[in-house]
């Protein structure tokens, strides 16, 4: 943060503030969190505790729930929260075994005979919970649908007021479940909601399938309950909103090549439509433990410097990140897939079997 306000710097000195930027030797048993975030704040007692969490984003935006002023509110909130919770004993909470990324029998593969690794990003967190799921036979892919959008029980909220909730969607289980605009959320399952992402961390532990969550909030002053019903699969979104998270990258099979995004004056002088999709093909995967699947994209007749603007009759994806997502979602392994392309001015189509 280059010049926080003064607001911050006086509620940062009631805080002990401390920053993670590598994932190596963090207990990821007591520091829970969604690892796919660019930013992310936990506000904690220091036996474990978390009284709040702060961050979140969505395909649209990576700043959409972030700003200073609902920092601020959330930060004076949690000071209220942690006076409560010492007054009332600071009982621990139960915490699972330690457990690392060291742990991971994907990442004991991962870094044999590597070189000096600077640092663990939090995003590979989630590649090396796919890669060892895989390893063990217990990955089943849905639990790629974590941190659900208060939006997937239809409930929208205000990006300032984050507890405040704006509008209800017609026929949703919030909607179902009586809650109205201007409610004011304070719980969720047993999660003490002030911010978007409490919320999100609520919907997290709860079950996939059909399942009751009760919710507590303010209306008029007045505190109220109510129980939403969700039905089974609630969880499950689509390539777009899934398109955002880096946990995309480990999934299979992948298409083995990726690129940049054209711009709309690219797209138009290449006599394509400047308002649909393309791409020019900057790389293709010919390293590491992927290699097989950036040959085998080579063996099929992509290039460099070919423009993808077509994929399976497809020419909706908004960018090159949905496309990505897309292709991991829906495709199978064997499955030949036909990409429109543009080389120089020749018009190809290229049929691949995907591979994992």
């Amino acid at each position: 943060m280059g010049r926080p306000p003064k607001e911050f710097r006086t509620l940062a000195k009631r805080f002990v503030c401390v920053r993670v930027t590598d994932m190596r030797g963090i207990d990821l048993s007591r520091y829970r969190f969604d690892y796919d975030l660019t930013f992310s704040i936990l506000l904690m007692h220091p036996n474990g505790h978390i009284y709040h969490r702060f961050g979140g984003r969505d395909h649209t935006d990576p700043l959409i729930w972030i700003s200073m002023p609902s920092l601020l509110s959330l930060m004076t909130g949690t000071l209220e929260d942690h006076s409560a919770y010492v007054s009332a004993g600071a009982k621990p909470p139960n915490l699972p075994p330690r457990r690392g990324v060291e742990d991971f029998r994907s990442y004991k593969t991962w870094i044999k005979g590597r070189p000096k690794i600077e640092c663990i990003h939090c995003h590979q967190i989630g590649e090396h919970e796919v890669g060892s799921g895989e390893l063990d036979g217990t990955w089943t892919g849905k639990d790629i649908w974590r941190y659900p959008s208060p939006a997937k029980i239809g409930l929208r909220l205000d990006p300032a007021d984050q507890s405040k909730v704006k509008s209800v969607d017609v026929g949703s289980p919030a909607a179902a479940g009586g809650l109205e605009p201007g409610d004011r959320l304070e719980r969720i399952i047993r999660h003490h909601v002030r911010s978007v992402n409490d919320v999100q961390a609520a919907l997290h532990e709860a079950p996939g399938g059909r399942t009751t969550i009760p919710v507590r909030f303010r209306r008029d002053g007045k505190e109220q309950q109510a129980r939403l019903t969700l039905p089974d699969g609630w969880k499950v979104g689509d390539a777009l909103t899934f398109s955002w998270r880096p946990l995309k990258w480990p999934m299979r099979p992948g298409p083995g090549f990726g690129g940049k995004d054209l711009t709309a004056q690219e797209k138009k002088n290449l006599g394509l439509d400047p308002d649909g999709f393309a791409f020019r093909i900057t790389y293709l995967v010919t390293w590491g433990r992927n290699a097989h699947v950036g040959r085998n994209a080579a063996r099929a007749g992509l290039r460099n410097g070919d423009i993808v603007y077509s994929v399976a009759g497809k020419i909706d994806f908004h960018d090159q990140s949905h496309f990505h997502s897309w292709f991991r979602l829906n495709v199978k392994a064997g499955q030949v897939v036909k990409f429109e392309t543009l080389r120089g001015k020749r018009r190809r189509a290229i049929e691949m079997k995907a591979i994992k």
